[in-house]
């Protein structure tokens, strides 16, 4: 948790009177950085609004893993997905062998 006043690096970030920065992590990742610039009410901002930040970014950081986690279960569970990398022809060959039913090619396991 980074809590600055003034900001103003002189980098990509926007000019602010103050700033609150948390990072957004998920199973010790970091995925992002969720930082407020400059309190509605000019005030600086506060450890106790660091500390909501925090709270806020945990959650998020879970939803995003979330979503990451279904796109990545989708992805391999697409009938049209390409062998993706450590999978070898003669493995996909031999798993779309195994899912085939009753009267499927002549090298189908028996059910």
């Amino acid at each position: 948790m980074i809590l600055a006043s003034p900001a103003g690096n002189g980098g990509p970030e926007p000019t602010a009177t103050s700033q609150v920065s948390v990072p957004l992590l998920a199973q010790g990742r970091v995925l992002g950085v969720l930082s407020l610039y400059d309190r509605e009410d000019g005030e600086p901002f506060t450890l106790g609004d660091a500390e909501g930040l925090t709270a806020f970014a945990v959650q998020a950081a879970v939803a995003i893993e979330n979503v990451q986690l279904h796109a990545e279960a989708e992805r391999l569970s697409s009938p049209t997905r390409s062998p993706g990398p450590g999978t070898t022809a003669t493995s996909s060959a031999a798993s779309s062998r195994r899912s085939s039913g009753p009267g499927g090619s002549a090298g189908s396991l028996p059910c």
